[in-house]
């Protein structure tokens, strides 16, 4: 009996252990699902957070993933190219200029077409041609030293046809170098001095080889009234203007004909360059303020040719005909002719390089075709 009830109770205790078993197995399940269940639940919370921020508008994505590079390392035209003011400084914006300029001009003296040379403050004129015979029709202008100073070149008009003569600085010796010579416009020395480029009548610009006496045409059949054909100083372009049909623009061309180039681009009529001592700038007169008045530009060409990043610097803003600039040797001043309108002839001022003073070289309204002695 005793054996039996010890069996029973065996029996009990085993199927107490079994059903605790039994009852302890969901309640582990269950926590195991519920910290499962909080995980899952948590994941999509997190996850949308950077979704509202990834998807960003066009106009933004490239400004934090590419334009941070090329600041860096290239920055765009917009930042790297300065004002003009800024960028186009001549060479000698560090040296000071001096109050008033220095040296002498040789220029046309109307109404007798005479030519004179003075001091950059009108005084000490001295003729070197003095048309005062009666019923002379003679029209000397558009001058030029040579390189050396000892020799000044100068167009002579009789109103039937221009030639180009040459003479002693002090007015002696005169004799003819060529004939057949454009009018109303001027002509230009090599460095060297050997050579003459001009514009003919018939062969549009011209170089004359003094001393071969050969001519090379640098002609060209897309341009056509070209004038005032200016050497660079190093002696391998000319700069000119000249028109495409459309507007006057500045050319710049290689001795041999090869390489022409626009130098500027405006719908404004671009006339007279005329290049610095050191060939970085080139001066000319243009009416992009005003198509009645043109002023003195300056276009700075160590940045190129003009462009949205190289704009010419606007130097005169008086409301006459401000036209044919010249560098002085030093590379400081540029003189220039200013006259009124319907007037073949005017006042010579000088301007120095920044703009920034003005001074009047002659008192009387009757010059032409400024040039600075070398």
């Amino acid at each position: 009996m005793m054996a039996k009830r010890c069996g029973y109770a065996v029996l009990t205790a085993m199927f107490l252990i079994l059903l605790v078993g039994a009852c302890g197995a969901p309640e582990s399940t269950s926590m195991t699902m519920a910290q499962t269940s909080t995980r899952v639940a948590s994941a999509p919370t997190a996850t949308p957070l950077p979704l509202t921020d990834t998807p960003l508008p066009p106009s933004t994505t490239p400004t934090t993933t590419e334009t941070p590079a090329p600041t860096a390392t290239n920055p765009p035209p917009t930042d790297t190219a300065l004002p003009p003011t800024v960028t186009a400084v001549p060479p000698t914006a560090t040296s000071p200029v001096a109050a008033t300029p220095d040296g002498k001009i040789l220029l046309s003296v109307y109404p007798d077409g005479d030519l004179a040379v003075m001091n950059t403050d009108g005084s000490d004129q001295m003729l070197l041609v003095d048309r005062t015979m009666p019923g002379d029709v003679f029209s000397d202008r558009l001058a030029a030293w040579r390189p050396d100073g000892k020799k000044v070149s100068y167009a002579v008009d009789d109103f039937e046809q221009v030639e180009i003569w040459i003479m002693d600085s002090d007015g002696s010796g005169g004799q003819l170098l060529v004939g057949e010579v454009a009018p109303i416009t001027s002509h230009s020395w090599s460095p060297d001095g050997k050579r003459i480029a001009f514009v003919s009548s018939e062969h549009g610009i011209c170089i004359l080889d003094l001393a071969s006496q050969t001519m090379t045409e640098l002609t060209s059949e897309t341009l056509h009234d070209e004038r005032d054909p200016d050497w660079s100083p190093d002696g391998s372009m000319l700069a000119f203007s000249a028109s495409d049909g459309q507007n006057q623009d500045i050319y710049a061309i290689n001795i041999d004909g090869s390489g022409l180039t626009r130098i500027t681009s405006h719908e404004a009529r671009d006339k007279h360059p005329d290049w610095s001592p050191d060939g970085i700038e080139i001066a000319f007169s243009s009416t992009r303020r005003s198509q009645r008045f043109p002023d003195i530009y300056l276009l700075d060409l160590s940045l190129g040719t003009e462009g949205e990043d190289n704009l010419p610097i606007q130097l005169t803003a008086e409301d006459k005909l401000e036209v044919r600039p010249d560098w002085s040797p030093d590379g400081s001043w540029i003189v220039f002719l200013s006259h009124e309108l319907g007037a073949e002839h005017g006042t010579i001022y000088a301007v120095d390089v920044h703009g920034q003073s003005l001074v009047q070289v002659t008192a009387d309204n009757v010059y032409h075709s400024p040039r600075w002695r070398p």
